[in-house]
């Protein structure tokens, strides 16, 4: 994912976001100061309970959550 955004960098800055859509509707923001916590938390979703969300990190929290 690191490598995504320092292909954009030039262009962006280093700023921005990314969004992931899978085809059953969900998605995810992945913003370019994620942090390497909510990335390794991805592996831990329960996907079944969050199809058709639109998940995002809450740094606060330290969790991912649907919108």
């Amino acid at each position: 994912m690191k490598e995504v955004w320092a292909a954009r960098q030039p262009s962006l800055e280093g700023q921005g976001s990314l969004d992931i859509s899978a085809p059953d509707g969900t998605e995810i923001a992945l913003d370019s100061r994620i942090p390497d916590e909510a990335l390794d938390a991805l592996a831990e979703i329960d996907w079944d309970a969050v199809r058709g969300d639109y998940l995002t990190w809450d740094d606060d929290r330290r969790e991912w959550y649907a919108r």
